[in-house]
C-alpha cells in the first residue's frame, strides 16, 4: 500500500518537473537536479519501507519461536508431572 503511494507520488513529481521544463519555467540543469533529488528521496523512502518490512517479518518469526519454546516447555512440564505421579503412585 505504501509502496503504491510512493510510486504515485514519484509519478506526480516527475510530471510536474516535466511540465515546468516544457513551459521553460525551469532550465534543464534545474530539472535534472530536481529529478536527482526526487530519485534520492524515493530511494530513501524505499529503504525505510524495506527496513519496516524486515522488522515486521522478524517480529513474526520471534513470536513463532516464542510460541514453539512455550509449547516445548509445557510438554516438558507435563512429562515431569506424569513421572512425579508415577513415582508417588
Amino acid at each position: 500500500m505504501r509502496e503504491d503511494v510512493l510510486k504515485y507520488q514519484e509519478q506526480l513529481e516527475k510530471g510536474y518537473i516535466n511540465r515546468l521544463e516544457k513551459k521553460e519555467k525551469i532550465s534543464k540543469q534545474v530539472s535534472q537536479k530536481k529529478r536527482y533529488e526526487l530519485e534520492s528521496w524515493v530511494s530513501a523512502e524505499n529503504k525505510k519501507l524495506d527496513e519496516k518490512k524486515k522488522v515486521k517479518k522478524s517480529d513474526g518469526l520471534n513470536a513463532y519461536k516464542l510460541q514453539k519454546e512455550r509449547e516445548e516447555a509445557a510438554s516438558i512440564i507435563s512429562k515431569m508431572n506424569r513421572k512425579a505421579k508415577q513415582i508417588k503412585g
